[in-house]
C-alpha cells in the first residue's frame, strides 16, 4: 500500500479499536494476565494508540518524511522481540514494520500476549488482504533482521546473539523530569501522570525530578494527592512498605506520604513507589546533569522548548523513536544492511 492507504487505513484502525464492542472484555482479560496491568492504565494505551499514535493527521506529517514508503522491494522477514513492562509497549514497532512493507515474527512477553494479537485482529477484519504478514512465534527463526527490547542483561544476550543479523536493541532506560519553580499546582498535577502511570514500570515513566535550590520538594506530594488510590494495588502497596522499611532501617532522609517518597539521589532509576530528586543551582549545572544523563533518558519532560510537556510523556505520537532511533529508517534500510551481513 502507499503512503495515503496506510494513513486512510491506520485511522480507521485506531478508532475501531477504541469503539470496538470487545475492547472492555479484552482489557479485563490483560488485566488478569498481568497483576501490574490496571483496567485504568490498559485502557489509557488503547485511548494513546487510537488518539495519538493512529491519529491521522500524525500519521501523515510522519510519514511525509519517508519517501520510500511508496517505493517497490520485496519483503523482508523482521523479528520482533517485545516486552511487557506496559500495556502494548511494543506497538510502534509492529506498526512500523508494517508500513516498511514488511513481514514479522512476533515473540510476545508473557506478560502482554491479550492486546496485541487482538489489535492486529481488528486490522486483519479490516484489511483481510494483509493475512499473512505477522506470525507470533515462541522462537525467532529464518529472519532477515530484528527489533529486541527487554532488560539490560537481556539487552546485552541480543546483542551477542543477534550480532550477525541486522539488529536494533534496546535495554533498560527511564525519563526525567525539570521544573524551574514556576509551575503551578495544575503542571504539577499532570507531572503526576508521568509518575504514578503504569506505576512508573514504563521507560518513559519519570523517574528523577531535577528542581532549582529554592523549590521545596514537599510540593510534589500536596500536588500528587490525587494518585492516592494507587496505594490500594497490592505489588504498589508492599513496594511502598518494603522500602519505607529500608528507608528507616538505613536511616535514609525521605519525605514520605502514604503513596510515595522523595528521595535525594542522583541515581536516575528509583524503585517503585520512590521518586528521586535532584537540586540544580543554574542553568549551567542543569545542563551538565542532563548530558550525564543523556545516554540512559528516553524522555525529558518541562516547560522548556524541546521538552516532552507535563502529561505527554507516557502519550508519544508516532514519531517519537524509543532511545531517539529511527526504527522505521531502520527497517526501510534493512535491506540493505542485510546484504552485506552474513549470518551463519
Amino acid at each position: 500500500m502507499n503512503r495515503a492507504s496506510w494513513i486512510s487505513l491506520l485511522g480507521t484502525w485506531g478508532n475501531t479499536m477504541l469503539n470496538h464492542p470487545q475492547r472492555s472484555s479484552i482489557v479485563e482479560k490483560a488485566v488478569g494476565q498481568n497483576p501490574w496491568f490496571i483496567p485504568e492504565d490498559v485502557d489509557f494505551a488503547l485511548q494513546t494508540i487510537g488518539n495519538d499514535l493512529l491519529d491521522p493527521a500524525a500519521l501523515e506529517h510522519w510519514l511525509d518524511g519517508y519517501p520510500g514508503i511508496d517505493g517497490e522491494g520485496s519483503p523482508m522477514t523482521i523479528g520482533l522481540v517485545l516486552a511487557g513492562n506496559i500495556p502494548l509497549v511494543g506497538f510502534h514497532d509492529v506498526l512500523c514494520t508494517l508500513v516498511a512493507g514488511h513481514h514479522s515474527q512476533i515473540k510476545l512477553s508473557s506478560k502482554d500476549a491479550v492486546l496485541l494479537p487482538w489489535a492486529l485482529n481488528v486490522l486483519l477484519d479490516l484489511e483481510p488482504s494483509l493475512s499473512g504478514r505477522w506470525h507470533f512465534v515462541e522462537r525467532l527463526a529464518n529472519f532477515d533482521a530484528v527489533i529486541a527490547t527487554g532488560s539490560g542483561n537481556s539487552a546485552r544476550y541480543f546483542h551477542y546473539y543477534f550480532r550477525q543479523y541486522p539488529h536494533l536493541i534496546r535495554g533498560n532506560r527511564s525519563s526525567v523530569a525539570v521544573l524551574d519553580g514556576s509551575e503551578s499546582l495544575d503542571e504539577l498535577e499532570l507531572l503526576g501522570q508521568d509518575v504514578f502511570r503504569y506505576f512508573g514500570l514504563g521507560c518513559r515513566s519519570i523517574s528523577h525530578v531535577l528542581i532549582p535550590e529554592s523549590f521545596d520538594p514537599a510540593r510534589l506530594l500536596d500536588a500528587f494527592e490525587g494518585f492516592r488510590p494507587r496505594i490500594e494495588h497490592s505489588r504498589f502497596h508492599h513496594n511502598m512498605d518494603y522500602q519505607r522499611t529500608l528507608q528507616l532501617m538505613n536511616r535514609v532522609p525521605h519525605i514520605g506520604i502514604e503513596f510515595l517518597t522523595l528521595v535525594e539521589s542522583n541515581a536516575l532509576v528509583s524503585p517503585i513507589s520512590v521518586l528521586h530528586f535532584q537540586y540544580y543551582k543554574d542553568a549551567a549545572s542543569l545542563q551538565a546533569l542532563l548530558d550525564q544523563f543523556a545516554d540512559k533518558v528516553q524522555v525529558v519532560s518541562g516547560k522548556s522548548s524541546g521538552m516532552v510537556p507535563f502529561g505527554m510523556t507516557q502519550r508519544p505520537g508516532p514519531a517519537e523513536y524509543a532511545d531517539q532511533v529511527d526504527t522505521l529508517q531502520f527497517l526501510l534500510e534493512a535491506r540493505t544492511l542485510a546484504s552485506n551481513a552474513q549470518p551463519s
